[in-house]
């Protein structure tokens, strides 16, 4: 009984206002429109999910969401269909609405803290509509391409977290995930999203579906289409311990073991060991990875490995010197 109501209770208190959402008022992790989003939760200073070094957000319901850092070609389109092409400075900030849609071009990258502290980091070719990002709960629509979310769990007003309903929901045009606190990865392409667990839990439905939301928890993942719903278990990270910190010549080669299970590989590289300064991407089928962009210095690589279902597995984080030849 209580799973049946933890599926339904939101049906009556969210208005489902996109495509096939319109017919499915009984999925309560639905897109919720910007006047229909409301909470009695406020906003504490407290620890940031994705930072390694605990350190403190210090975000309050007063600060507004903001573009904190991109890199490449990004646009946001605001909801009255003007577009602006993100300036050069990678690190200046720009204040994002409801309603405002971000794109990454090839090699481009778009971090957006939310007034909650969450995170979110859009990486290449994808692009992503903040639906409704000013009170709780959140709302976030994956588009196409991916989409990384590191959430601050929601916290009552004595600091306690809130167990009923979802601070953070985020929404392809396949499934609808609902989240209390946690980190995650999202990918929608050519009608199926993927969806990988790091660290807490999410819960997802299909889009059209009333059916039982599936919850998912660490290292779990699910690949997401019209007529199901798969759950896999996420690969295991790619093993560097062995791999060479120091790296000289032309390029960055990256090779270690091959993972059992993986279809392709994946890495990414960032100025900081919280990977909010990305700044290259690359693919590879074999276990051999390469980063062409780097100049002489210190920099952080993640690696991983993806299922023949296209779900991305756990990450291996490693720090590395690069010395141009």
């Amino acid at each position: 009984m209580k799973n049946l109501y933890k599926g339904c209770w939101l049906a009556g208190l969210l208005v489902v206002s996109q495509l096939s959402f319109a017919q499915v008022n009984c999925n309560e992790l639905a897109p919720v429109p910007p006047q229909a989003a409301t909470s009695k939760a406020v906003i504490k200073k407290q620890k940031s999910v994705h930072s390694k070094s605990n350190r403190k957000a210090g975000i309050t319901k007063t600060v507004r969401s903001q573009l904190i850092y991109h890199y490449g070609d990004v646009v946001v389109e605001s909801q009255n269909g003007t577009r602006q092409s993100v300036g050069a400075e990678a690190l200046s900030t720009l204040p994002v609405s409801n309603g405002d849609v971000i794109y990454t071009g090839e090699q481009s990258f778009a971090v957006i803290k939310l007034y909650d502290g969450s995170q979110i980091t859009i990486p290449s070719a994808s692009k992503v509509r903040l639906q409704s990002i000013r009170q709780l709960p959140i709302s976030i629509e994956l588009l196409e391409g991916r989409v990384d979310s590191a959430v601050t769990p929601t916290l009552d007003r004595k600091g306690l977290r809130i167990n009923k309903g979802y601070g953070f929901l985020l929404a392809t045009p396949s499934l609808n995930l609902g989240v209390r606190g946690t980190q995650f990865k999202v990918e929608h392409a050519k009608e199926v999203s993927f969806v990988s667990v790091e660290e807490g839990e999410v819960v997802i439905q299909r889009a059209s579906s009333c059916e039982r939301p599936l919850s998912l928890t660490k290292k779990d993942g699910a690949f997401v289409s019209a007529p199901k719903i798969k759950q896999i278990r996420a690969l295991d990270a790619p093993k560097l311990l062995n791999m060479s910190d120091v790296f000289r010549g032309d390029e960055v080669r990256i090779k270690f073991p091959e993972v059992v299970g993986a279809k392709r590989y994946h890495v990414q590289a960032a100025h900081d060991a919280d990977f909010v300064y990305l700044f290259e991407e690359s693919y590879s089928d074999l276990p051999e990875l390469k980063l062409s962009t780097l100049d002489n210095g210190y920099y952080h690589i993640k690696v991983t490995a993806i299922d023949q279902d296209g779900v991305e597995g756990m990450p291996a984080e490693k720090r590395i010197l690069f010395q141009y030849k």
